[in-house]
């Protein structure tokens, strides 16, 4: 995974700006909102440590708005 070429203390912040930028290029929107549950399954293992595969459900709402859940 790319956030892990990154320094240690910014592993997990720059693991969010890439699910976010992937969400934005494929989903064609701008407006990417991720759920806490999503936040908080990446962090889990602390800010340095970010997992490095997880599965997101992601939905386009009819107002453009694009939703990331974890997926069950």
């Amino acid at each position: 995974m790319k956030a892990y070429k990154k320094t240690q203390m910014g592993r997990a912040d720059y693991a969010i700006k890439l699910l976010r930028s992937y969400l934005e290029r494929h989903m064609k929107s701008d407006d990417v909102k991720i759920s806490v549950e999503v936040n908080n399954t990446i962090r889990a293992r602390g800010s340095g440590r970010p997992l490095k595969k997880i599965k997101v459900k992601a939905q386009k709402v009819k107002d453009g708005r694009v939703t990331a859940e974890l997926m069950q």
